[in-house]
């Protein structure tokens, strides 16, 4: 069938077994079997426990046999060492009997000889001592091997079920992937029981192809950031949510298909890059990481609608300063003053009465200007405040101050403001031939992808990636571009928004108005103008999950759980293997309720539940209780 663990076990079980062969020849056979050589112990406590005895059987034989053929050579060596009847030499049934004696220590005696001790001859001496520590040594490695062999723990692996389905669910616009897990030893559980998923499958980006490749799948439930720790003594859902970096969302569906990695907006931080980290959505979701940059001021957020959230206050705020700007170039406070001529038929003395009155208001009016209107430097357009203000007053106007230079408030010196801010330059509009920039990109998407569709080669089973080296947005360009003055206006949210909504048998299009409404109601036009609503990228339940079932079934891919533990009774650490394919997935189901309370009051697990599912729910908001929730 092809795959790494088979269900060759009772009760739905698989025995652990990987089907992993190897093959080598010539010089790299031999490399090999150095290797195993090196590790000799572990590869015969590897094999099975009749091969061990048969081979201990065969050991403690030649032991016997080589130090009996000794003997027989010691007799012949001399008179002195004869240890045959008199006048004869030992048979090799008589070594044999006296090599077995020795090893045994039941006693000693030749058959033809008084001389116990073997005073008259030190070579046998010497023989029956080396005899002795070899048995030594031979029986302190058999009883240790046999001792390894049976009291390992990986029998015990055989106490911990797997359930025989796994479900894929939807819950709160996210797709789950569970299964369960359970010890059947009620008396001694698993200690620091901890479980890992792997996928098993077939990568290929239409000209390369990579086979049986592993991809770790993170999981929620138990967090594997605190070790993925289970409670086996009841059953335990395992959870893992398929996000963007999960190995069981199409690729078609993945961030990266539309938009290639530029490093800032769309990097491995929202999507899977290799060789980036393998993260979750839910930590940043949670507020545990940043998932979403500012292209314009480079503020990090958690997840893309507190992006876009951020995006929508700032745009109102540059709103807001670009009309105070128009206000402030229709007002100059710094004008020149000229004095109007006196009427006709007055005297000296009204002249310069009237003088004298008109530097008066004009005192009083730069006096309230510089304190309560010029409060904003930034405000003031270049024109004004490259004026001379030495020169905006009547050159004959000796007894008036010149006017003080322009300060900064407050607010502004702690924000870091600059005394000439120039407004704003919008982008340019696109220079490709009239077309429109939001129309450009959508058909370089359109072109990238088919390209990629015409260079996919036929590859059965194998999941399809997008190449690595795709164009990047030129809008995402500019936005890298620190030499460009830009403004939160010139975001385009098509570029910027990568999550993708479910909603349940609505359309593939829903505009969200109430999330992005203008502040004020007098600027809804100029919101309206630079888009400042937005249309978030939905999809159908139905289609997504349509879209995962047709990615497992035709990539074969293989979940592979691992659950690790330490068996209470010899401290041995132990593996239990299981696996789940197509044929063991099934959609919008869940596990029935396999706990219940027995008639004497206590906990029971009703095993014929156990690999019982029900169905539920294409879409919900909320889960209902779970049992066995870890």
């Amino acid at each position: 069938s092809g795959r790494l663990l088979d269900r060759d076990n009772a009760f739905h079980q698989s025995t652990g077994l990987m089907h992993v062969s190897h093959f080598a020849k010539g010089e790299t056979r031999s490399q090999v079997l150095a290797l195993y050589s090196d590790d000799w112990f572990h590869v015969l406590l590897s094999l099975e426990t009749y091969k061990i005895m048969l081979l201990l059987g065969i050991l403690v034989t030649l032991v016997y046999l080589f130090f009996a053929l000794l003997f027989i050579w010691v007799d012949r060596s001399g008179p002195l060492c004869r240890m045959g009847r008199e006048g004869q030499r030992l048979s090799f049934q008589g070594a044999f009997a006296f090599s077995l004696i020795t090893s045994s220590t039941v006693g000693y005696g030749f058959p033809g000889s008084g001389d116990p001790y073997f005073f008259d001859c030190p070579g046998l001496l010497t023989v029956v001592y080396f005899q002795v520590v070899v048995s030594l040594m031979v029986n302190a490695f058999v009883v240790g091997l046999i001792l390894q062999r049976v009291g390992r723990a990986d029998t015990r692996c055989h106490q911990v079920v797997f359930s025989d389905k796994a479900c894929i669910r939807c819950i709160g616009g996210h797709f789950y992937f569970t299964h369960q897990v359970y010890d059947l030893d009620r008396r001694h559980p698993v200690v620091e029981a901890h479980v890992r998923c792997y996928a098993v499958f077939h990568e290929t980006d239409g000209a390369n192809t990579a086979l049986f490749q592993t991809r770790f799948m993170r999981l929620q439930n138990p967090n594997d950031e605190l070790g993925g720790v289970l409670f086996l003594s009841v059953p335990c859902t395992v959870v893992h949510q398929i996000d963007q970096w999960s190995p069981l969302l199409p690729p078609k569906e993945s961030r990266i298909w539309e938009n290639y990695n530029d490093n800032f907006v769309h990097n491995s931080s929202n999507r899977y890059v290799f060789p980036g980290l393998i993260l979750r959505e839910a930590d940043a979701e949670c507020g545990d990481r940043s998932g979403a940059s500012c292209p314009i001021c480079g503020e990090s957020f958690q997840t893309e609608m507190h992006l876009m959230r951020h995006i929508r206050y700032m745009r109102n705020q540059e709103e807001i300063e670009e009309k105070d700007r128009e206000k402030m170039k229709s007002y100059n406070p710094c004008r020149k003053y000229t004095p109007s001529p006196l009427p006709p038929g007055s005297g000296s003395g009204s002249g310069a009465a009237y003088s004298a009155t008109m530097k008066n208001q004009k005192k009083d009016a730069h006096s309230n200007t510089k304190s309560s209107e010029i409060h904003r430097s930034s405000d003031v357009p270049d024109s004004d405040m490259d004026t001379d203000h030495t020169t905006d007053y009547h050159e004959n106007d000796h007894d008036h101050e010149k006017p003080e230079k322009l300060r900064l408030s407050r607010n502004e010196r702690e924000r870091g403001s600059v005394a000439r801010t120039r407004p704003i330059r919008r982008l340019p509009p696109s220079n490709s031939k009239g077309k429109s920039l939001s129309r450009l990109r959508k058909s370089a998407t359109k072109l990238s992808q088919r390209k990629l569709y015409q260079n996919q080669r036929s590859t059965e089973g194998a999941v399809f990636l997008p190449r690595g080296g795709g164009s990047v947005d030129s809008h995402l360009v500019e936005y890298a571009d620190l030499t460009r003055p830009m403004s939160h206006r010139d975001v385009d949210f098509s570029l910027l928004q990568t999550d993708i909504h479910l909603v349940p048998g609505k359309d593939n299009q829903t505009t969200l108005e109430d999330l992005f409404v203008p502040l004020d109601k007098s600027t809804s036009s100029v919101n309206e103008k630079n888009n400042l609503y937005l249309k978030l990228k939905t999809r159908r339940v139905e289609d997504l999950r349509d879209a995962i079932r047709d990615h497992v079934t035709n990539s074969k891919i293989e979940i592979v759980v691992l659950v690790e533990g330490i068996e209470a009774r010899s401290s041995n650490t132990f593996q239990a293997r299981h696996s789940y394919t197509h044929e063991n997935i099934v959609f919008d189901k869940f596990f029935a309720t396999c706990m219940e309370v027995a008639p004497d009051g206590h906990a029971q697990v009703n095993l014929n539940h156990f690999h019982t599912c029900v169905p539920v729910p294409s879409y919900v908001e909320e889960s209902a209780p779970v049992q066995s929730h870890s």
